[in-house]
């Protein structure tokens, strides 16, 4: 059954919120992507639906489901348990492609056997659970097949067996095996991989070839992760280098993937448990990149992904939203003691950014930072006209900052914030400006702005360019009521999404609006005077959801600004 058929979510059982998808569901809702998946059924289906959510039955069943275009198709579907207690996993495919594929399905096998009997293959499959092999022979009706136990498999190989053996053993992603029969003339070639689902091992298959000693592997045995079950990071380094500086493959795309938080894991609760998490990871990779791409481990918590045909951005962005999503879900806050961690994801194409390998790793590597600058759990892929140039990302490379703060891995607010007090208290003059300045470089916020208690802008930093008449006019939103009473964290507000202020401040939305801002923190503090300030940090292009983790770092910025406007003035 083709993957993209079947589809997965992850749904809140409660309000039926979708909290992910794959990429080909994203497809089918279109224009529908804030729908609750209720909304999806046909009213008639719509008390069974509950019904089977209410009562946790997991059996199958048929219901209807609207199309795009508001057509009613015949949808089977499953409701099994979700990763946490208010959600539920749904796995539903379309009657009609159901019905295809199987069609399709009995031409492909007996296609198959044709080709199985033209080189006097066999089909090899190897089900761990009761460590049987069931080795398939091409017939005219193609039924015949016996199953025999992985010991007798391996006395029927010729010479030493122990590297397949543990091969199949130990669920290998890819594997190739040639033995020398001291019988024949014959050469004997046993090639296969090893398949998956939500982690679990489910079997592995392959094909016996004999032949004469002309016969010669068609690749070399790929170095494979043993944890995780990808290429090694040599192995996708040079596959990847390959397909951009040898063959020239237009369109392909790298994805540097890091997972956030897991550091916590292995603090907290133990190396086991974060072995577990990056092989549940990996196998959410590897199933959602499908038949698109080659999915490898960097080391550590880091993945790497050539996808073939990165001139489809929207497929592209779909496998990576998935990714995201899936992983949200799935590793959600939760009161059960279970890990929490998310995806911060770069991505780059060639030729499109850059035209070899090593400028595209330092393009997708720069997104990846840029990630987790905007607080973690997303996906960046590369646009320049929102990003900085290679130019620009090869000269911050090269060039020391003055905070002498460099690259993705070292670039963490509260190093920024701890060298600026470090200038500060070697009596090195720097002004509020500066200040601001530092932190819309640094970590690339869209725009910093200082808030006197007569709400006037007295200090604006940005990388982008702004209207400050436009700021200026709207900037009484600062001192309005229902705003205020907003606040959380003792003095620290943060919108992710401007647009519930509708409900809770709808006097605030329009400015808002009107500066273009998507998304903000507000830290109020005072100087020595009593004079009470705001600092806003505002998201005008890419909207943010902001790190909580980080609230200590967004007061201590306030505590800096405090600090230079009472030494220095504004």
């Amino acid at each position: 059954m083709n993957d993209s058929y079947i589809h997965n979510l992850i749904v809140n059982s409660d309000t039926f919120d979708i909290l992910s998808a794959d990429s080909e569901f994203y497809n089918f809702m279109g224009e529908r992507l804030y729908f609750t998946f209720e909304k999806f059924i046909g009213e008639s289906d719509l008390e069974l639906f509950k019904y089977k959510v209410l009562n946790k039955d997991s059996s199958y069943f048929i219901i209807k489901m609207y199309s795009q275009i508001g057509t009613l198709l015949d949808y089977i579907m499953k409701i099994s348990p979700g990763p946490n207690k208010s959600q539920i996993a749904i796995k539903c495919v379309e009657m009609n492609k159901l019905i295809d594929e199987h069609m399709q399905l009995i031409k492909h096998q007996s296609v198959d056997y044709n080709v199985l009997n033209l080189y006097n293959d066999k089909i090899l499959v190897y089900y761990p659970d009761k460590m049987d092999v069931v080795i398939y022979e091409p017939t005219i009706d193609g039924r015949d097949y016996e199953v025999i136990s992985l010991e007798d498999f391996s006395k029927r190989i010729p010479g030493d067996s122990n590297g397949l053996i543990s091969s199949l053993k130990n669920g290998e992603s890819s594997f190739e095996y040639i033995f020398d029969d001291d019988n024949s003339e014959d050469l004997v070639q046993v090639r296969g991989m090893s398949i998956y689902n939500n982690g679990e091992f489910l079997r592995a298959t392959g094909f016996i070839h004999k032949n004469s000693r002309a016969i010669t592997t068609t690749t070399n045995k790929p170095m494979i992760d043993s944890l995780t079950g990808t290429l090694t990071k040599n192995e996708i380094t040079n596959y990847a280098v390959k397909q951009i500086d040898i063959e020239h493959r237009e369109g392909t795309t790298i994805a540097i993937i890091d997972i956030d938080y897991f550091k916590n894991v292995n603090d907290s609760l133990g190396h086991l448990k974060g072995d577990e998490v990056l092989r549940s990871i990996s196998d959410i990779i590897k199933q959602q990149v499908g038949n698109a791409g080659i999915v490898g481990r960097f080391g550590g918590d880091e993945f790497f992904v050539v996808l073939h045909n990165g001139y489809n951005e929207e497929k592209t962005r779909e496998i990576l939203r998935s990714l995201k999503n899936i992983v949200n879900a799935t590793y959600a806050p939760n009161d059960e003691g279970k890990p929490v961690v998310s995806l911060s994801i770069g991505c780059a194409c060639y030729p499109k950014d850059a035209d070899n390998y090593t400028d595209l790793f330092t393009i997708a590597d720069y997104c990846l930072y840029v990630a987790k600058d905007l607080g973690r759990n997303r996906y960046i892929i590369y646009t320049p006209a929102r990003l900085k140039s290679l130019e620009e990302i090869k000269q911050d490379s090269a060039t020391n900052h003055d905070l002498n703060i460099d690259g993705r891995n070292n670039l963490i607010l509260s190093e920024v914030l701890c060298k600026l007090f470090a200038k500060l208290t070697d009596d090195e003059e720097v002004g509020i400006q500066e200040v601001l300045d530092a932190f819309s470089y640094i970590q690339n916020f869209q725009r910093v702005i200082i808030y006197d208690e007569n709400a006037r802008p007295v200090h604006i930093a940005s990388r982008n360019n702004f209207d400050r008449e436009v700021i200026e006019a709207c900037s009484s939103y600062i001192l309005d009521e229902d705003l205020n009473s907003i606040y959380q964290y003792d003095n620290v507000l943060l919108i992710n999404n401007i647009s519930i202020l509708n409900n809770h401040a709808p006097a605030v939305y329009e400015p808002l609006k009107k500066q273009g801002v998507q998304a903000f923190i507000h830290i109020k503090f005072k100087d020595k005077y009593n004079h009470r300030y705001v600092l806003s940090i505002e998201a005008t292009k890419i909207r943010i959801t902001w790190d909580t983790n980080n609230i200590h770092n967004y007061r201590l910025m306030a505590k800096i600004c405090a600090y230079v406007i009472n030494k220095y003035g504004l």
